[in-house]
C-alpha cells in the first residue's frame, strides 16, 4: 500500500532539513543530524541537531478537498563556546531552507512559520543551548481519503 499524504508530506519535509548543511550554503551543518521523534537526547557528537515532532493540527473541508494542517515542532540542539551565535545560525538556516520549498516540491499547499522562537542556555562542564521552533504545514487531500489530491 502506498504511504498516505501525511507521511509523504512528513518525508520531504525531513529531507529538505537535511540539505542544512555548509557545502549548500548554510552556516551550519544541522542537516546532518535530523531526527523524527527520536526518543533520546542528542549526544555531544551529533550537535548541532535537531529533532522534530509532529501532529496533526484541524482539518477543514475546502471546496471539494479536506485542508490539514499538521503542526511541526523542531527542537534543536547546540554546544561549544559560540553557543548564544550557533543558536542564531541554526534559527536563520532553518528558516532559508524552509524558504527555499514552501510546497515541498506541490506535496503541500504552504508552510507557516508558527510562534517566534524558544532559545535557552545552560552551563555545567559545557556550554548547551536548544531552540524550539514552530510550523504549520498546510496539505490537501481528496474528502475522507488521506491517500490521494487528485
Amino acid at each position: 500500500m502506498t504511504d498516505s499524504i501525511y507521511q509523504d508530506v512528513i518525508d520531504a519535509f525531513k529531507t529538505l532539513l537535511q540539505t542544512i548543511t555548509t557545502t549548500n550554503s548554510y552556516e551550519t551543518n544541522l542537516g546532518s543530524n535530523v531526527y523524527e521523534w527520536r526518543p533520546t537526547a542528542l549526544e555531544e557528537n551529533e550537535l548541532p541537531g535537531l529533532i522534530f515532532r509532529d501532529s496533526p493540527g484541524k482539518t477543514d473541508i475546502a471546496i471539494q478537498k479536506h485542508q490539514h494542517n499538521i503542526n511541526v515542532d523542531l527542537e534543536i540542539s547546540v554546544s561549544g563556546a559560540t553557543t548564544p551565535a550557533t543558536m542564531r545560525k541554526c534559527i536563520s538556516d532553518v528558516i532559508k531552507c524552509i524558504g527555499t520549498d514552501l510546497t515541498l516540491s506541490g506535496l503541500c499547499e504552504d508552510i507557516i512559520y508558527g510562534d517566534a522562537p524558544e532559545m535557552e542556555t545552560e552551563q555545567a562542564n559545557k556550554y548547551f543551548g536548544s531552540i524550539v521552533m514552530k510550523f504549520i504545514i498546510i496539505h490537501l487531500t481528496d474528502p475522507w481519503n488521506p491517500y490521494a489530491n487528485t
